[in-house]
């Protein structure tokens, strides 16, 4: 019976998850169409009492360089390499000559972040790119979600492994799967160059460039396969407990 409990409570977890993902698919969605049709602009914010909710654009954006190994204090100008050392001995923040004197030595770094965008009214190919890729990612949630509370409310039947246990499951594992195999197609389709905006980067070393995440999941198809594994051990389990039922 305990166990059961928990999976009711499971349930329910599962089904508010699916509820909060459709809620924040449609409002991504009507704030989304708003600024599209030149109603607002990002960033946007909604108050209602307590409740706080913002909606903001961001753009992907990267940048690299060297560490210098040798650099001076006094020296405040732009610099062709980041000022970050690391130092072994606890006098070296007294000198005014810095140099990398530590056993392990940083020599290059890369930056990522996120730069946050003031958008004008009305339609931009941009916006309308980064919505839809949230609205169809928060959608996918949904659908995990439901399929999770499926099952669970199931198992809390003491009907876990039957057929449409084995359906649910196969389903999310091919829904895991799609998603690291769509999501960098989805985000080399809102690449800025691609949606016709270029970019320039000048000034203070080192610059800032544009970046797509257009490389495959790792971890999403590490655990699709996992769930395809999983999908085998409940296709057996249904398959013996339709034996028993049929001997009984």
């Amino acid at each position: 019976m305990r166990g059961r409990r928990a999976f009711r409570l499971a349930g329910v977890l599962a089904l508010l998850g699916m509820v909060a993902s459709v809620t924040a698919a449609v409002l991504t969605g009507a704030v989304g169409v708003a600024a599209l049709t030149g109603r607002i602009g990002y960033p946007y914010a909604v108050e209602v009492g307590p409740i706080h909710a913002q909606w903001r654009m961001t753009l992907p954006v990267a940048g690299s360089g060297d560490i210098c190994q040798r650099a001076s204090v006094s020296d405040q100008g732009p610099a062709a390499c980041y000022r970050f050392f690391l130092h072994q001995s606890a006098d070296a923040g007294s000198r005014q000559a810095r140099r990398q004197d530590a056993d392990v030595r940083p020599s290059e770094v890369e930056l990522r972040g996120q730069a946050e965008l003031v958008t004008v009214p009305g339609w931009s190919p941009y916006v309308a790119a980064v919505v839809l890729h949230e609205v169809i990612t928060m959608l996918g949630l949904a659908v995990l979600s439901y399929l999770l509370w499926r099952i669970l409310w199931a198992a809390a039947a003491g009907d876990a492994f039957t057929r449409p246990t084995v359906r649910r499951l196969r389903l999310m594992a091919v829904l895991v799967l799609a998603g690291a195999l769509v999501g960098p197609v989805l985000n080399g389709l809102a690449r800025i160059d691609v949606l016709g905006y270029w970019s320039e980067s000048f000034g203070v070393y080192p610059e800032l460039q544009p970046r797509s995440d257009l490389a495959l999941s790792g971890s999403q198809i590490a655990v699709a396969l996992v769930l395809f594994l999983v999908v085998e051990v409940f296709r057996h389990g249904a398959v013996l407990e339709d034996e028993a039922r049929a001997t009984v």
